[in-house]
């Protein structure tokens, strides 16, 4: 590898360190912190973390008021009890963040230090679209935040039990307040987490890659050495979905929670009364789409790229007659599949990104041709 290429390669893992850096921003913006064990000396330090968890359930609580009042106001109409849905499986995906972001500061000084000790390169070309496609996520939740302004203004006594505001300057801050808040507690830890799940499957995937081209290319090639280089990728892939499978499960959850919002804005448009919420809907259901589609296609490249790794091995093995048992066990007997999964239950495969559409359409259409018509709510 020349000098320049070297260069051009740190360049890139710079870029991605920043972009972590990023993601670890937009966590704290979200009010998602480490949950800290350790008992801190510094008083400052712990007035500061007081008030902003206590901020933190402030603003949650009212969201939880706001979700309560309007399911209730609004007769628990299907729109309404998504929305209520969505808010709940945000709340548990924001405990199951706090709780493991540590780890995920530590996973990339892992893979860091994997990178730099086995000489492998983390990052190439395909990064700058997932660096658009997350900078392009952000842009669409501005547009949000504004179409759900114009509609939540509209609606303002469904957010107070029916209460009216009769002071304008007292119903836009109120709106205001909840519009921003409800993006970034509610709708953005899930973009965030998106894009950090995307990136790190796309590091992991580099680094099988560059493990597979060492093999094809045979030059300064050492079986044992690439080996346990495989073995030691393989038990990151492990501890890294020990860690991240609940919360992929709770980022597919939420968006069939919003393909569910969306397909039923299709078939009762009656639910909707403003065009500005129903732009407000296709626009979530387009960046959680987006961000489901990108979390599994770079699970399902981790996956296809180990697998190939690991018939090349078997094709090498069967020239060598130096392998100890234990290393005949991770080619050929050991049958734990290498991927990313969702709740360590079932594995991603590329089937994964139309069965939810699907099972959510036919589950809409059912429910739907089973319930009486509702008046309009306008």
């Amino acid at each position: 590898m020349g000098t320049e290429s070297r260069d051009l390669v740190k360049a890139k893992e710079k870029k991605a360190e920043m972009a972590f850096k990023a993601l670890f921003l937009l966590f704290c913006a979200s009010g998602i912190t480490k949950t800290s064990t350790s008992s801190s000396n510094i008083l400052n330090q712990r007035i500061k973390a007081t008030t902003m968890r206590t901020f933190n359930i402030l603003v949650l609580l009212s969201l939880l008021i706001v979700n309560i009042s309007t399911f209730v106001a609004k007769n628990k109409d299907i729109l309404a009890t998504t929305s209520t849905y969505i808010f709940l499986v945000s709340l548990l995906q924001r405990s199951t963040l706090s709780a493991h972001l540590k780890y995920f500061q530590n996973i990339l000084i892992r893979l860091k230090y994997v990178s730099k000790i086995y000489k492998l390169s983390s990052t190439d070309s395909s990064n700058k679209w997932i660096y658009l496609w997350a900078s392009a996520g952000i842009l669409l939740y501005v547009i949000l935040g504004i179409c759900n302004y114009f509609s939540t203004y509209e609606q303002q006594q469904y957010l107070l039990f029916n209460y009216t505001i009769s002071q304008p300057q007292c119903k836009i801050l109120l709106v205001m307040f909840l519009d921003i808040a409800n993006i970034l507690y509610v709708l953005l830890p899930f973009h965030t987490f998106a894009v950090y799940y995307t990136l790190l499957c796309h590091q992991m995937y580099c680094l099988v890659k560059n493990l597979q081209k060492r093999l094809e290319s045979q030059q300064s090639f050492q079986f044992i050495q690439a080996l346990e280089t495989f073995k030691v990728l393989r038990k990151l892939i492990q501890d890294i979905d020990t860690q991240l499978s609940f919360s992929m499960f709770l980022s597919t959850l939420f968006n069939a929670c919003v393909m569910h919002y969306g397909v039923n804005s299709l078939i009762r448009p009656m639910e909707i009364c403003f065009r500005s919420h129903y732009a407000a809907v296709w626009l979530l259901f387009g960046i959680s789409y987006s961000a489901f589609i990108a979390m599994t296609v770079t699970g399902i490249l981790v996956h296809e790229s180990s697998e190939r790794v690991l018939e090349e091995f078997k094709d090498l093995a069967c020239k060598t007659d130096r392998l100890i048992p234990s290393q005949k066990r991770i080619l050929f007997n050991d049958k734990n599949q290498i991927s990313f999964t969702v709740w360590k239950i079932i594995p991603i495969p590329i089937s994964f990104l139309i069965c939810p559409l699907g099972t959510v359409l036919t589950y809409c259409m059912l429910s739907n041709g089973m319930r009486a018509e509702r008046q309009p709510m306008c």
